[in-house]
């Protein structure tokens, strides 16, 4: 049986393997990175394992790196709303009842939280 490969899988997984989190060994299981724009509070996410998302870039000066995240970091929740993965990040951002959200993750295994603000469009 002739079976041609999810491109985007491929292109995530050729992607991931050279990524300083994967030789790390920080992310045991990292699926597809979404192709889309970051978001317009400056990063961008992969789906982590057990329901989180891992932060894979910031945008200089944005308004998530100002608030405290940075690349790596696993995020768990936002506005106090567990995340199921990348998508739901995205999802919880956009849809947020407040100008500055929440957002609860693990950076080297331990809990933080970092606070975004996403209502000032014109610098983020």
């Amino acid at each position: 049986m002739n079976r041609t490969p999810d491109m985007g899988r491929w292109l995530a997984a050729l992607v991931l393997s050279a990524s300083p989190l994967a030789l790390a060994g920080r992310v045991g299981r990292l699926h597809a990175v979404s192709a889309a724009a970051p978001e317009p509070v400056g990063l961008t996410l992969a789906d982590g394992r057990r329901d989180s998302a891992i932060v894979t870039s910031l945008r200089s000066d944005g308004p998530a790196e100002r608030g405290g995240l940075a690349v790596g970091d696993e995020v768990q929740a936002v506005d106090g709303h567990r995340v199921r993965g990348a998508a739901s990040v995205r999802h919880d951002l956009r849809h947020a009842q407040h100008c500055n959200v929440a957002i609860d993750l693990r950076r080297g295994g331990r809990p933080l939280v970092a606070t975004v603000g996403r209502c000032g469009r014109t610098t983020g």
